[in-house]
Formats: structure tokens, sequence, C-alpha cells
């Protein structure tokens, strides 16, 4: 499926706290989510999201955070993160998750997309994706 052609994929950034910080109140309050997070469990505050992205901006070689965007609407969220020992470097695990109202549309293959790329650039052999059984799309 082709994505939207309004969807833009981009880094996080820092001004982008207060939509994450929405968005994942709303990810979170879905019932089946299929997130590690029920209604309520998520409690970061904007200005935590905004230490977090700050953070992972900082170190961009431990991973990568990104948004999918329709106009300023966060619609969807992809991190990448990579291992932090030497043991390790050369692999990542990584989480998509894509708002309610725009799933099945090519969001989540874009935002796979984006992150493999992102692997491919660093040399990276191995990226590990854990999912719900009840989540066939995954």
């Amino acid at each position: 499926m082709t994505a939207p052609a309004t969807l833009r994929l981009r880094e996080a950034k820092v001004k982008d706290a207060k939509a994450l910080v929405g968005y994942m109140h709303r990810l979170s309050h879905e019932p089946h989510n299929n997130i590690l997070l029920d209604p309520g469990q998520w409690t970061m505050t904007v200005k935590a999201e905004r230490a977090f992205l700050a953070k992972r901006i900082a170190d961009p070689d431990q991973g990568t955070f990104a948004v999918a965007l329709i106009g300023d609407e966060v619609v969807g969220v992809a991190q990448l993160s990579r291992g932090s020992k030497p043991t390790n470097r050369h692999a990542a695990t990584l989480g998509i998750s894509v708002d309610a109202a725009w799933r099945r549309q090519g969001i989540g293959t874009a935002l796979m997309e984006y992150l493999l790329h992102w692997a491919y650039e660093r040399a990276l052999v191995r990226v590990e994706l854990k999912v719900f059984t009840r989540n066939p799309a995954a």
C-alpha cells in the first residue's frame, strides 16, 4: 500500500514534545493498543518528553526517533534503539505505532523503511521487532 502523498517522515525534534505526548495519550487509551502501556500508564509530561528528545538528539548514534506527519499532526512514531555494548552495537530493536485513524494506509511501512535505511547507513546487521500475536498487521 502506498502512503498518503502528504505524508512526511523526519527525525523528531524537541518542538514535537507536546504533539508526541498527545499522540501517546491517544494511543495508550485504545483498547488492545498493541503497545506495552494500558490506559493511564503513559505519564510523561511535555517537559519530560522535551528532555527525552533532547537527549536522543544529542547522541544520534544510539538510534533514531522519527515522526510521521500529515500536515502538523503526528500520525505515527518509530524508534530504533541501537545496542550500547561492543557486543551488540551491530544490532537494534525497533518499535512503530500509527494513529488509529491513519492505519492501513502505508504509514507503518513507510516508517519501517525509514528505520531500515537508517540501520543500513550505519552498517547494522540485525534489527529486532517484537509484536503481540494479536497484531497480525505487524
